[in-house]
């Protein structure tokens, strides 16, 4: 019943999400990254002062390691896409830089697959 409503409702209110996760602009884009990936969502709200200050999408990390780079995982990470499916290659420095490059790689809404053959530094 609930996904028919979801499916077909005409307001807001039957559509949107109530348990609503949130970030701070101080929270680490691998916090974020982390975030995304624990609870299987697409985007993040940015809340101060109890306001919407804006929103964090994996879009949105993805372009931050194409222009950061380094800056952002202080790795070099090659990525390989066939056909949908993102192949990672690399050496990171942790699991979490590991889990923020996937779930980065997931993001963009053609991707159908990620394969990741990273591998952390010890």
């Amino acid at each position: 019943m609930a996904e028919f409503v979801k499916a077909h409702g005409r307001k807001a209110k039957d559509v949107m999400t109530r348990q609503v996760i949130s970030v701070s602009p101080d929270t680490s884009l691998q916090e974020i990254a982390d975030l995304l990936e624990k609870h299987g969502i697409k985007r993040v709200p940015v809340i101060e002062e109890g306001r919407l200050v804006g929103i964090v999408s994996r879009a949105n990390l993805v372009q931050a390691l194409a222009t950061r780079g380094l800056a952002f995982v202080d790795v070099v990470v090659d990525v390989i896409v066939d056909h949908g499916v993102v192949n990672l290659w690399g050496v990171v420095r942790n699991e979490e830089e590991k889990n923020a490059i996937r779930v980065a790689a997931e993001g963009p809404p053609r991707v159908q697959a990620v394969n990741d053959h990273l591998r952390v530094y010890s």
